[in-house]
């Protein structure tokens, strides 16, 4: 070979390698590169802008002379040179004593012809900055989700000692207008109206406050099933037909074509949502304006529900605050009742289905809201079932025939007098009563009742515990027991319904619910043993 040909060989060589050179200055990443006894021959220049040591410092040393290789929890990791791999975490502490982070991916290379291993050569990335940020990021999700548990926990404590004294308010109130012996004056009447009006808008208030603060903690969870619509729309339509007529509204179906039409809903979670912009529509209205529903399909196969009013309408600079918690745009003061949750509530409620709600209005004529909701691959009405149904072998037994004696457990002495108060209306109730879930247990044992009624946050022994502890006792376990409590989350009610209670009746309950519930249990319990006893007699 020529000296000019070995010179061009040599000059190519060069450009090459000032070529690899700029490359490396310019990507963010470390490039490095090892020789066969793994030590390293070279590392680009960006080593010293991101740990302080001049390329040269680690020329000659090997990985583990600078850094130490780990796993991802912590412990220290091996590498096998002689295969590529990716993202290898390797610590490094810096000139200042600084900690940094790589990520490593190298690839051996061997001699073309001999095939022998010659080095390796590789890329680090530095992912310091990534990893605190990711830390602070984890940080402040759980300081975040530590706060919506703590308001969420506190809502509900303030839930339970709202209702307490609630119950009292309520059912007194109820008491005076149903007492037969003392007869309210008009004016009494309407003030005592007044009593329980003022304590349901109460009521309604925590309630929202406290749903909203689940869906805003993410605490809620959905049942998504197949909901056929027209019928269901028919069920709230239904429901909202007393307000309606109270204020001379007229409820219209138009464009309902929906018959065979199905979505995926939580169904309970739905019927909220209809039932409150019906309500909505009835409230905001004039007299003897009207509220039509119409369904739809929108070529997004999601069902579009549609429901207008007659009413005020919105003005077009409030639309934008509608959905905003606590927002009523003026109508703090009037005669309609209402917190401003609700709206907010049925947003992020449908939210969470997979839906959408929007609204249109024009001041003084009307508003129309709709929503949207995916619709089911389910597209035929179920058969109906076409089994004849058994007959009953006997006539239904009258709940009131014979005394019954009642025991209810319930450390709040208002409660209790309440209790009394009610149950003493009904002449074959006896009542028992006993502050604690102990003492509880120990009277049923002795007493023998029909029935026992449990407040669930009890001294001691909370009313589950003493639930089950008497459904395990021969004396106890066939004696229905009655949640009374002024837990009102959904879970609450779930967990003391698979626990064994037979009902669970939320504070502050009315007195018509709870004498019904009492009536049907015992119908029940007395049917049940006179098909025990015939039963009997035929074996």
């Amino acid at each position: 070979m020529s000296a000019e040909k070995q010179q061009d060989i040599y000059q190519a060589f060069n450009e090459l390698l000032q070529h690899f050179e700029d490359i490396t200055r310019l990507v963010s990443d470390l490039v490095w590169d090892m020789d066969q006894d793994l030590e390293l021959r070279s590392v680009s220049a960006r080593l010293r802008e991101l740990t302080g040591f001049l390329p040269h410092e680690w020329v000659g040393k090997k990985l583990e002379d600078v850094g130490a290789f780990i796993n991802p929890d912590g412990s220290a990791a091996t590498r096998n040179w002689r295969k590529p791999f990716r993202d290898q975490l390797f610590l490094v502490h810096g000139r200042d004593g600084k900690t940094f982070t790589f990520l490593l991916s190298g690839t051996p290379y061997f001699h073309v012809k001999s095939g022998e291993f010659e080095g390796v050569r590789g890329v680090a990335r530095d992912i310091t900055h990534t990893l605190k940020a990711e830390e602070e990021l984890r940080r402040s999700k759980d300081i975040a989700e530590q706060s919506n548990q703590a308001k969420t926990e506190f809502l509900a404590s303030m839930s339970h000692e709202l209702r307490t004294p609630l119950n009292g308010i309520l059912g007194f109130a109820q008491l005076l207008q149903r007492n037969p012996k003392s007869p309210l004056t008009k004016v009494q009447t309407n003030y005592t109206q007044l009593i329980i009006d003022s304590g349901n808008h109460l009521l309604d208030l925590i309630d929202q406050v406290l749903e909203l603060a689940k869906i805003e903690a993410g605490h809620y969870s959905m049942d998504i099933v197949d909901v056929q619509v027209e019928p269901f729309l028919d069920e709230c339509l239904s429901i909202i037909e007393t307000i309606a007529a109270k204020r001379n509204v007229t409820l219209n179906k138009v464009d309902m074509d929906c018959g065979d039409i199905f979505i995926c809903a939580d169904a309970m979670r739905f019927k909220q949502v209809v039932l409150n912009l019906l309500s909505n529509a009835v409230k905001y209205n004039h007299e003897n304006g009207s509220v039509s529903v119409s369904v739809g399909v929108t070529n997004r196969a999601m069902a579009h529900i549609a429901i207008s009013d007659t009413g005020v309408g919105i003005p077009q600079e409030n639309l934008v605050h509608l959905f905003e918690p606590f927002e009523r745009l003026g109508y703090e003061n009037s005669e309609i009742e209402g917190t401003g949750i609700g709206l907010t509530i049925t947003r992020e409620l449908l939210h969470i289905m997979g839906g959408e709600i929007g609204v249109t209005s024009q001041e003084g004529e009307g508003s129309t809201f709709w929503l949207e909701l995916p619709i089911s691959q389910r597209r035929e009405a179920p058969v109906p079932d076409r089994k004849p149904k058994k007959t009953q072998k006997h006539q239904p037994v009258e709940a009131s025939s014979g005394r019954r004696t009642i025991l209810y457990v319930e450390d709040n002495p208002s409660n209790m007098a309440l209790m009394e108060h009610i149950l003493s209306m009904v002449p074959e109730y006896d009542l028992i009563k006993a502050h604690n879930g102990e003492i509880g247990i120990a009277m049923a044992e002795k007493n023998a009742p029909d029935l026992i009624l449990m407040d669930i946050n009890l001294p001691g022994m909370d009313g589950v515990s003493a639930m089950r502890q008497l459904a395990k006792m021969e004396k106890t376990k066939h004696i229905p027991v009655v949640a009374v409590s002024a837990n009102a989350l959904h879970q609450d009610i779930a967990n003391a319904l698979e626990a064994g209670f037979r009902a669970y009746l939320t504070k502050p309950f009315q007195v018509d619910l709870l004498l019904e519930t009492l009536k049907k249990i015992f119908s029940e319990t007395a049917q049940k043993n006179a098909d025990e006893a015939d039963q009997v007699k035929t074996e």
